[in-house]
């Protein structure tokens, strides 16, 4: 989709890329300080809930049938997406409350 022509782009590229694979990861001004929601200070500072760096998960014996094929991800995660993740392959309800 174009862009309003009222707005101003925050980055010289084409809109129809953003977001595909020859686009790099990028937030606009505006949201690049608010992107890190809840955790202080921005992703790229160790109080973001770590930094940004690989996560290995071996799982010799596999998932249960038909719930995760084998191989390498390479999508973006998220902290709070891994014990959501882990809890639904180990197949555990969520906690109702944390300690």
């Amino acid at each position: 989709p174009a862009l309003p022509g009222d707005w101003t782009p925050d980055v010289d590229r084409d809109p129809e890329l953003i977001g595909g694979p020859r686009s790099l990861v990028h937030y606009p001004r505006g949201w690049g300080m608010a992107s890190n929601t809840p955790f202080r200070l921005y992703k790229g500072h160790t109080y973001a809930g770590g930094v940004r760096v690989p996560f290995v998960l071996s799982w010799p014996r596999g998932a249960r049938e038909g719930l995760l094929a084998p191989g390498v991800r390479t999508q973006y995660q998220y902290v709070t997406d891994i014990a959501p993740t882990l809890l639904s392959l180990a197949g555990l309800d969520r906690p109702a409350e944390r300690r």
